[in-house]
């Protein structure tokens, strides 16, 4: 950020930068009186936060001292800096912090001790004056707390009275009955799980039945159709039966055929030569084409 960006919120009537560099024959040269020391004295401030708004929210003017360049400040500017802020308490010298809170400290442990010592001997001053008083409600007391002993010895009998009684009432009754129960629970589930086994086999047993009722209608259906298929070859068979009853009635032509002729066959001699063996003749293969 430039000097001539860095402006303080209030430079409508001064024109001067946040950051001046002095030459020494300035008009404005003598406003800037007061070192870092006295501006750090004034805010409250440590040097690191002096440094940060230096030039962004404090207007500042440096100054050539022997050899080194440090800062001053005007006092109207660190003026105007108080009016619209103020320091943090982080910001604050620790050793300011720390008195202010020793000297209260101090002051609430003086009150405290004060306020003690005179409690002490106000109470003092009662029981002189009222020890009767205090004796008496001191044995009142005590007769009060033995009969708070008794009542409390009586209600544990009374107590531990009954929670026998409760004890033997479950171990003789309840128990029992809930020996009982868990068998009568066990022996429904056992019949619950058999109720579910025949659940399931009459379930198996309606889908053979549905399937065999399926079958039977279609073996209905085929003896149906087979029966009028019946009907219908009855129907033929009853008009062959017509045709040939009819084709009966009519004569029928036969063709003659002559007689066959016997023809004698050749009687052969007897030879009285050795018989020879008969030829056996073999059937010829035939190849198929391959």
């Amino acid at each position: 950020m430039t000097n001539s960006e860095n402006r303080d919120p209030d430079s409508n009537s001064d024109q001067l930068p946040l950051s001046v560099w002095l030459k020494g024959d300035e008009p404005y040269f003598q406003d800037f009186s007061l070192d870092a020391e006295e501006v750090m004295e004034q805010l409250g401030i440590k040097r690191s936060r002096l440094r940060q708004i230096s030039g962004n929210e404090l207007r500042v003017g440096r100054k050539r001292v022997e050899r080194y360049i440090r800062p001053f400040y005007r006092p109207e500017d660190v003026d105007k800096y108080l009016s619209w802020t103020r320091a943090t308490a982080s910001h604050q010298k620790s050793s300011q912090m720390l008195n202010t809170a020793a000297e209260k400290l101090s002051s609430q442990s003086k009150a405290v001790l004060e306020h003690m010592t005179s409690a002490e001997q106000k109470l003092l001053n009662q029981l002189e004056v009222n020890g009767d008083g205090i004796n008496r409600s001191f044995k009142a007391a005590a007769i009060i707390q033995n009969q708070l002993i008794s009542l409390l010895k009586q209600l544990h009998s009374t107590s531990l009275r009954a929670a026998n009684a409760q004890h033997d009432f479950f171990n003789k009754t309840l128990l029992p009955r809930l020996e009982q129960s868990q068998n009568a629970w066990q022996e429904a589930h056992s019949n619950l799980s058999r109720l579910s086994s025949i659940n399931e086999a009459f379930l198996e047993s309606i889908g053979l039945i549905q399937s065999n009722h399926q079958v039977l209608l279609e073996l209905q259906l085929k003896l149906e159709k087979f029966e009028a298929h019946q009907e219908g070859l009855g129907l033929s068979l009853e008009e062959l039966r017509g045709e040939l009853a009819e084709q009966t009635k009519q004569p029928v032509l036969r063709r003659h055929q002559p007689a066959r002729k016997l023809i004698p066959r050749p009687h052969k001699e007897k030879t009285h030569h050795s018989r020879q063996p008969r030829q056996r003749y073999k059937r010829r293969l035939i190849s198929k084409p391959h």
